[in-house]
């Protein structure tokens, strides 16, 4: 009878998440926030364009800012009234563009899911079936 001796060296889970940048804030994260905002332009209200230019990805990728206080108001989409603060009205907003609105992240993910974890996965060395 023959024997081996065999050590295998496995990493643990922490180091795998850390290997393929799934911690939160890793990698993975930052590139969902990138191809939310990407993707999303599209569907974000537009004027003159300082909304999509001014977005900010912070905290690693777990936030997506708008900053000012009209893209509050764009994102719940109501028409307000008043001086700041503003008092919200009961009417929708009319945005310009027939795939802009509000909630336009939230409608990104909801319309482009598989291609954004098709992104992600290609990134990590992986595929989405």
């Amino acid at each position: 009878m023959i024997t081996a001796k065999i050590n295998i060296k496995l990493d643990t889970p922490q180091e795998i998440i850390q290997k393929r940048g799934l911690e939160p804030g890793g990698r993975v994260q930052m590139i969902l926030a990138d191809e939310l905002v990407a993707r999303g332009e599209r569907r974000t209200p537009r004027k003159e364009g300082f909304l999509i230019n001014s977005v900010n990805i912070q905290n690693g990728g777990q936030e997506i800012y708008y900053p000012g206080p009209y893209a509050r108001y764009l994102w719940y989409g109501k028409v307000m009234k008043g001086k700041a603060p503003m008092q919200e009205t009961d009417r929708p907003l009319q945005y310009q563009g027939t795939l802009r609105g509000k909630e336009w992240i939230i409608k990104t993910w909801q319309d482009e899911k598989i291609a954004i974890l098709q992104t992600i996965a290609r990134e990590i060395g992986m595929k989405v079936e």
